[in-house]
């Protein structure tokens, strides 16, 4: 009955995780991105000096016009697809690790229990 607690308590936290990291991983992104066009249009706008200099055409070139989609050569959902899977991976490498850790305290514990019998 415990086990089958555990793994719904999981399930939970699993399902509040996993969004949210993919969620803060594409923010995170996008501001990277948005920093980046910001670099390039200010130089471009610093460039404006002769009449004849086309400010649009600088930042097309640039680049700086695209949203971060375009930039990483992907669809919106191909890249949720991927943020979300690389970080349900990284939920069950956590899980893992925190499975292991329960198990090696325990054979600590019982180790030190038959000591002092």
């Amino acid at each position: 009955m415990r086990h089958r607690g555990l793994f719904r308590l999981w399930v939970v936290l699993t399902a509040i995780f996993v969004p949210s990291l993919a969620f803060w991983a594409i923010n995170d992104n996008t501001k990277t991105w948005a920093e980046l066009d910001k670099a390039s249009i200010q130089i471009c706008v610093d460039q404006e000096g002769s009449p004849n200099f086309d400010v649009d055409g600088c930042i097309h070139r640039s680049g700086a016009d695209q949203t971060m989609f375009q930039h990483e050569h992907t669809t919106p959902v191909r890249y949720w697809g991927e943020a979300l899977a690389f970080s349900l991976i990284a939920d069950l490498i956590l899980t893992a690790f925190i499975i292991g850790l329960f198990y090696v305290v325990g054979w600590v514990v019982r180790g030190f229990k038959a000591e002092s019998e």
